[in-house]
């Protein structure tokens, strides 16, 4: 379980990968282009739609086979993500040195303590056999992913603030720096 949720980590790290800002001289300022950029990559998670959060259901079901414990994969993506919300709240940008730190707090379900709590409900589920005395491989299997969902759904959100750096290419256009994935993946894993 834990390789999934590390999957989904790391989609989510991909889609705002996908970042690339493009900054014109005589249109909007460096820090709008980042914000916007940002933004809409973020959105989509926020909105639960559009074609990345559809790529993101799509890679989890290839990835994970949750369909064995009766869990649709976009409603664990959905359960997952519940509360997900993001707040820019600044961006230093520094013209000369063509870089820039988005200041950002996310709020979101910790990967920790998803695997926490999903630990703790199969501790409590396997210490009691009459949880599971008489059921069938596949009831079993169903009781478990209804476990997990619950687990899951009753996991807090968490605010964790990140700074996201960006730079500048030679053609003028904002792209998120490579610490951005490491950013991201200890924002959600904390």
């Amino acid at each position: 379980m834990k390789k999934k949720l590390t999957t989904l980590a790391l989609i989510l790290i991909a889609a705002l990968s996908m970042l690339a800002l493009c900054a014109c001289n005589n249109g909007p300022s460096s820090e709008e282009v980042i914000r916007e950029g940002l933004s809409g990559e973020l959105d989509t998670i926020v909105n639960k739609k559009g074609d990345d959060w559809d790529e993101m259901i799509s890679d989890i079901e290839d990835e994970a086979d949750l369909s064995q414990f009766g869990i649709d994969a976009e409603e664990f993506v959905n359960v997952l993500f519940d509360g997900f919300d993001y707040e820019i709240t600044s961006v230093d940008v520094d013209e000369e040195d063509d870089t820039a730190v988005a200041h950002v707090t996310l709020t979101s379900k910790s990967m920790k303590d998803v695997m926490t709590a999903l630990q703790q409900a199969a501790d409590d589920f396997m210490g009691d056999p009459n949880n599971y005395a008489g059921l069938s491989e596949d009831e079993l299997y169903k009781k478990v992913g209804e476990l997990m969902m619950d687990a899951i759904r009753g996991v807090e959100t968490q605010n964790v603030d990140v700074d996201l750096e960006c730079e500048r290419d030679e053609d003028g256009n904002w792209t998120e720096a490579d610490s951005v994935a490491d950013e991201i993946t200890n924002a959600l894993m904390s």
